[in-house]
């Protein structure tokens, strides 16, 4: 009955989990609350080193073999600060080192949200399943990500991925700076809508993997990326009904290895910069205000396009309307 709070602000533990063992008995009908770190140990040697490959979880447990889901009521919510590593102190990575989950086999009654404040871990997932199968997040799954540090030593899916499982209502994730291969946002069942907002100069460091939401953009707020106050490059993003550049954002997309995007809409607004390398191709309008565009490959607009007290530099090859070009 009630809440369950769990804090360690330093030392060594294998994993720290917000429930165990048997699903029928560990059972909390409030919140549950995971701080893990001090923000006053941030840049010293005071860490709290989290051990082999167990993660941070907030509801549930990392192997669940009893076919049955942990339940919580409430919400799940997970803070962790810069002095969490899932490596040596200044060391390097191994293949699987530990990671962030919100929900891993459990049923969450509420909202499940993420804080990361520049922690040293592999990855951040909001929802997964693990022997056991059917986690759901019956309301809101949020991810913030400040300064991350995300990695492993092959360099793979060491990133945010919102969902692996199933989310009932929105997902979102916010990222402000840091380094990480990318986000992965195609992994589960989303029933609401999902929204990326990229800020700060975060480092892509998966030359192809990239930033992507729902792969099922059936309607037009399902699946937004948004650009603002950025400057970042990164190979490939995907699986969007709107993208948004704004605010003096400067991002480039695509390498000689992967193309820009493959998405609907794009707007670049507010003095923003877009640079776009390999192929650049719009399912749907491009609008533009007080905005710039530099398409060093191919780019498809294929219905309208509005370029309002903007540049458009087209250096190879360029097409508009092309959803029209049989009329």
């Amino acid at each position: 009955k009630g809440d369950v709070t769990v804090q360690v602000k330093s030392g060594y533990t294998t994993g720290i989990e917000g429930m165990r063992e048997s699903p029928t008995q560990s059972i909390v009908d409030g919140n549950i609350h995971i701080i893990v770190g001090d923000p006053a140990y941030k840049g010293t040697d005071r860490i709290c080193r989290i051990g082999a490959n167990w993660d941070i979880i907030g509801a549930g447990e990392k192997i669940n073999l009893t076919q049955k889901l942990f339940q919580v009521g409430g919400n799940v919510t997970v803070d962790t600060y810069e002095n969490v590593w899932g490596w040596d102190l200044d060391g390097t990575p191994a293949s699987d080192p530990p990671g962030i989950v919100g929900v891993e086999s459990a049923e969450v009654g509420g909202d499940v949200t993420i804080n990361v404040y520049g922690s040293h871990l592999e990855d951040i997932i909001g929802v997964d399943d693990s022997a056991t199968t059917g986690s759901i997040v019956r309301g809101n799954i949020e991810i913030n990500a400040t300064d991350v540090d995300l990695r492993n030593s092959s360099n793979y899916q060491s990133g945010i991925i919102p969902v692996y499982a199933t989310a009932g209502k929105d997902v979102t994730v916010n990222l402000d700076g840091g380094s990480l291969s990318g986000i992965y946002g195609y992994g589960g069942t989303v029933n609401g809508n999902m929204e990326i907002n990229i800020t700060g100069k975060p480092v892509f460091t998966d030359d192809e993997a990239g930033v992507w939401g729902v792969n099922n953009t059936d309607t037009k707020e399902r699946s937004v990326l948004n650009f603002d106050l950025a400057e970042t490059s990164i190979p490939i993003v995907g699986y969007f009904t709107e993208m948004n550049v704004r605010n003096d954002s400067d991002v480039t997309l695509g390498n000689d290895k992967k193309n820009a995007f493959n998405i609907y809409d794009v707007n670049i607004n507010t003095g923003a910069k877009l640079t776009t390398n390999k192929q650049a191709f719009s399912k749907g309008a491009l609008t533009m205000d007080d905005g710039t565009w530099i398409a060093n490959g191919y780019l498809y607009v294929t219905t309208t396009t509005d370029t309002k007290d903007s540049v458009l530099t087209m250096n190879d090859y360029a097409a508009f309307g092309y959803g029209y070009k049989d009329d």
